[in-house]
Order: C-alpha cells, then structure tokens, then sequence
C-alpha cells in the first residue's frame, strides 16, 4: 500500500533529535545504518525548489527533525551529487510551506581542493560551523586556519548569520 504524499507523513520519515547535534563526515554513515534514502516522489514535492530538477547521479536522505516549535517544523537531510555531499537545513511552516533553508556542513571538491565544513546544532538554536580547505591530492591542509560561522534559527524558521 503506497503513502499519502502529504506534509504530515513526510515528517515521520526524520526521526525527532534531541540537541545539540554535531555533523561531521562521518555522520552519513551512522545515520545510513538507520535510514533510507528518499523516494523521488518526496523529494521533488518538498525539497526540490521550483526551477530545481532532480536527476539519477543525486541522492537525498532523511536525517533528523529538530525538536518540535509551534511556529515552524525544522528537518534536516543529506544530499549527494556527484560534486559532494552536504547536509541541508530546511525549516518549513506548520502547514508545509518552506520558510528558509540552508547547507549546513558537507564537502565538495572545488578544482583541486576539497572543502570541508562540520557543524553542531546547539539547544539555544545557534548552529556553529567550521570549515577547512585540503588539498585534494595530497590530503593535506591548505591553510591551517579553520573558518567559523555562528547561524541562528529564529523562532519564525528564518536561518541568519550572527
């Protein structure tokens, strides 16, 4: 028997995550152990966006929700392409309607560089991200600084830089 295509029954596919939350590369694979990627019909009525098409190289699977709020309903997913991977923050309203949503960690190779950026969801709904550049053929730090960001989830689902 098929499942309703419906907003309700596409939050039941991320399990609640109680925080903080730290994503790294390593956790795709802990959450593959116990999650499935994403059927096509999922994904292009509630993540794709209206001028995006989804094709056979992109893989999309469910991670997590964050813990319930009255005022928007926060998922968040794992994409890979053939350029890389990322963990995708998408906050939605009540109803099913997207607010905001944006890469949260992941890596993707840029020439001769891969980029990596982890984060950790904080209870205070702050998101702090690390980043750092490798050289892609010798695995080494390009520069030995990592790059930091602070985010914010507002209570209306608004992602912003602090």
């Amino acid at each position: 028997m098929d499942i309703d295509i419906n907003f309700e029954n596409f939050l039941t596919l991320f399990p609640p995550a109680a925080l903080p939350v730290s994503l790294t590369s390593e956790s795709q694979r802990i959450i593959a152990q116990t999650q499935k990627p994403l059927n096509e019909k999922w994904v292009v009525r509630f993540l794709l966006r209206e001028d995006e098409w989804l094709d056979e190289y992109t893989e999309f699977m469910p991670c997590f929700s964050l813990p319930a709020n009255k005022h928007f309903c926060g998922l968040v997913y794992w994409q890979a392409t053939l350029l890389g991977s990322s963990y995708e923050l998408i906050c939605f309203t009540p109803k099913g309607e997207i607010l905001d949503r944006m890469t949260l960690a992941g890596t993707k190779y840029e020439e001769n560089e891969l980029v990596q950026t982890v984060c950790t969801i904080r209870p205070d709904w702050t998101i702090a991200q690390g980043q750092a550049r490798l050289d892609a053929h010798r695995a080494k730090p390009i520069d030995a600084e990592t790059q930091l960001a602070v985010l914010k989830i507002t209570e209306e689902g608004e992602i912003i830089e602090l």
